[in-house]
């Protein structure tokens, strides 16, 4: 297992990304390596 450090307005960023997806904020964090963060040109294509 490994940690993330973020400071509370991102956790609590994450934390409503992941519910507006009906995810936790770990599967959200699992997420980004593959699907981006969605808000990138890249994640458009």
């Amino acid at each position: 297992m490994r940690s993330i450090r973020l400071t509370d307005i991102a956790w609590t960023n994450l934390d409503e990304l992941a519910q507006e997806n009906n995810l936790t904020s770990s599967e959200m964090i699992k997420l980004f390596p593959s699907e981006g963060f969605g808000d990138t040109k890249e994640s458009e294509e």
